[in-house]
């Protein structure tokens, strides 16, 4: 299993159980409970058979809002923390064991974006990014960095993860970056837009078949839409969203191939 590649993505919530009940009922997924022993019991998130992140209630005495965490594949957890501190970052949880299934870290870049690196015990059950399988709806597609400073994160990542970065010129859209490993896209970023209040993160998206019909969705069961349904011309069609605990996400569907 190669390092650098999203593989699972957490919900930090302030209310899980709100968190549960609007996602499962948004895309369907279902949860399945693991007892992790000391660090409690642990709501994987299914969608049909596969899973694809779970739930972890935020504790109150953190002042840390709702907000999704993508982990991401590295050979050696430590040596990318340690990375990661000497190039501007910030370790919030050193590395530490889940026991039977890996060991991972919560790192902040310098703008304050967080990530975590992640080494499974059992690499082939380490879940497929977007770019080594055909995604299906309800599967996390797409991961992108909204920051304050492209060019710090270009070597910040680049450091932790290897990561090599490809600029396309989107026109009036502005400068996109790709995130690379190899000739694998491994995500994206962009400048934070100047009508978005909110601090540097990582957005994750998931995939849908309609998402203007998910979008009313979102609303109808307590969301918010902060980015109306929007079309980018090739590539496809996006919303901007956050759950009832102010966690937000991203929904996607892809532009029909032409040919």
């Amino acid at each position: 299993m190669s390092a650098g590649k999203f593989c699972w993505h957490d919900l930090m919530s302030t209310d899980p159980d709100v968190s549960r009940e609007f996602f499962t009922k948004l895309f369907g997924w279902t949860v399945s409970p693991m007892d992790m022993g000391e660090m409690g019991t642990y709501q994987m998130l299914m969608n049909g058979e596969t899973g694809i992140g779970g739930i972890v209630p935020l504790d109150d005495s953190v002042p840390v809002p709702s907000h999704w965490i993508g982990y991401v594949t590295a050979d050696d957890v430590d040596a990318a923390l340690e990375r990661g501190a000497n190039h501007g970052g910030r370790t919030c949880v050193p590395g530490t064991d889940i026991p039977e299934v890996g060991r991972f870290g919560v790192l902040t870049d310098p703008s304050g974006a967080v990530i975590s690196p992640f080494k499974s015990l059992h690499e082939a059950e380490e879940g497929s990014d977007n770019q080594e399988c055909v995604p299906i709806p309800g599967s996390f597609c797409w991961n992108e960095l909204l920051t304050d400073d492209v060019d710090q994160a270009k070597a910040f990542y680049g450091e932790v993860f290897g990561w090599s970065t490809l600029d396309n010129d989107m026109g009036e859209m502005g400068t996109y970056t790709l995130f690379r490993d190899g000739e694998t896209d491994r995500g994206g970023m962009m400048t934070m837009p100047p009508n978005v209040s909110a601090p540097p993160h990582w957005l994750h998206y998931v995939l849908v078949a309609d998402v203007d019909a998910k979008a009313g969705e979102v609303t109808d069961l307590g969301g918010n839409v902060f980015c109306q349904p929007t079309s980018i011309p090739g590539i496809g069609r996006f919303a901007v969203c956050s759950d009832p605990t102010g966690a937000t996400f991203a929904i996607f569907k892809g532009a029909p191939k032409q040919g």
